[in-house]
Parts: C-alpha cells; sequence; structure tokens
C-alpha cells in the first residue's frame, strides 16, 4: 500500500507557524479577560443583590408597624412587630393560620376580604378589626393590605398598627355625643310639659324652639309660630 496515498501527497497536518500560535494565544488571552470581566460583573451583581436584601431585612424587622405575609392561607413572613401586637413569639406565627389570632365577630369578613384579593376583586385596602391578644385581652388593629407574587404564587402583604386607643377616645367621645342627645330630649320633654311659656329665638328674632304653653298663651298654633319671629 502507497503509504502516500491515491494522490501521492502526504496526509500529515502542516506543522503551525509562529505567527499562528501567538494568533492562538492572543485568542485565548482575550477569551480569559472576557470571562474575568464577566465574573468580576457577576460579583459585583451578587455583592449588590446580597446589600439590597440585608437593606430590606433590616426594615422589615426593624419596622414599628407589624407586617405579615399571607400565602396559601398561612403566615409565610412575619417581622418582630407583629409578635409584639398579638403577644405571640414570632417562631410560633410563621406557617400559621392568622385567622385565629382574629377576633370570632371579625373573622368572617376578613377571610372574605381575603378571598376577594386573591381573585382581584376590588377591595378595602385599609380597615380596623379586633384581634385577641395572648393575655386575653381585645386589641384593635388597622390593616392595610397589598396583593404581591412570592416565589410565582399570589401573597397577600399586611402592615398593621394597634389603633386601641384611637378607637377607645373615638368610642368615650361617642358615648358622651349620645348622653348629651338624650339630655337635651329629656330638658326638652320638660319644657314642652310646663305651664310657663318657653322659647328660643335665634339672631334674626325667629323662633328656634318654643313649648306648647307658648303657643296657647300668644293664641298661635305650632305651625303660624314657626314662621313667625319675635
Amino acid at each position: 500500500m502507497d503509504p502516500q496515498g491515491s494522490s501521492g501527497k502526504s496526509m500529515e497536518s502542516k506543522p503551525a507557524s509562529p505567527s499562528d500560535l501567538t494568533a492562538t494565544i492572543a485568542d485565548l488571552k482575550k477569551a480569559i479577560a472576557r470571562l474575568k470581566q464577566s465574573e468580576h460583573r457577576s460579583s459585583k451583581l451578587i455583592a449588590a443583590l446580597k446589600e439590597r436584601e440585608e437593606y430590606y431585612r433590616m426594615v422589615f424587622e426593624s419596622a414599628t408597624e407589624g407586617i405579615m405575609v399571607i400565602q396559601q392561607h398561612v403566615i409565610a413572613y412575619a417581622n418582630p412587630a407583629l409578635s409584639r401586637l398579638l403577644g405571640v413569639p414570632l417562631k410560633n406565627l410563621i406557617s400559621q393560620p392568622f385567622d385565629p389570632f382574629v377576633h370570632p365577630d371579625d373573622r368572617p369578613i376578613l377571610l372574605e376580604r381575603y378571598e376577594k384579593r386573591l381573585k382581584g376583586e376590588l377591595v378595602d385596602t385599609g380597615y380596623d378589626f379586633k384581634v385577641v391578644h395572648a393575655d386575653g385581652s381585645v386589641r384593635w388593629l388597622q390593616i392595610t393590605s397589598r396583593l404581591m407574587t412570592v416565589k410565582g404564587e399570589p401573597a397577600v402583604a399586611n402592615f398593621l398598627v394597634d389603633v386601641s386607643r384611637r378607637r377607645e377616645a373615638e368610642s368615650k367621645l361617642e358615648a358622651v355625643i349620645e348622653d348629651l342627645r338624650q339630655s337635651e330630649e329629656r330638658y326638652r320633654n320638660i319644657l314642652h310639659t310646663m305651664q310657663e311659656s318657653y322659647y328660643e329665638v335665634d339672631l334674626k328674632g325667629n323662633f328656634t324652639f318654643f313649648n306648647v304653653a307658648t303657643s296657647a298663651n300668644l293664641g298661635y298654633s305650632s305651625e303660624e309660630l314657626s314662621g313667625m319671629s319675635f
């Protein structure tokens, strides 16, 4: 057999010239440099992401308002402020349903709004509701909720503030107003039944109030006096 082959030419590859080797080495150096630049950019990106994650974690954990993320009806994330609001250790909140902490009176509406929000329906983003603290007391919380996505699944982020003092003050004010209303009604009933005339007028002299005795003593009906001035 002819070792040169049928064409009579050698099958051995031609040795690379020094210029070819130089070009190959240069290409390899460029590729290595690009890889190093890419690794540097990746390292900077990873460091920036870690820094941002640490920042948001600090904000989350140091926030004065309670924060919890509910996903699939359980608390996926919660901060220390929520633990203080409920009087429950943080570890006992994670992966637990939130509704047992809600006062029975408000539980149905809270669950209803949660379901509607997950479906994309319009519901109130902020309102007050009652919770039962670990010590057995009832506390008022104001909740603000937002729909979000966590790991590709829908979730609801909730921000809670204790408004018990405000609700207590509002309740006391309402009680005072009701007492005043009832007192005014009682005194007006007394004035209406007394035998002596009693009336009230505004700055223009128009009758704003008068009792039955006034109408009888002046000889006018209640309808007539209502359109008269003193």
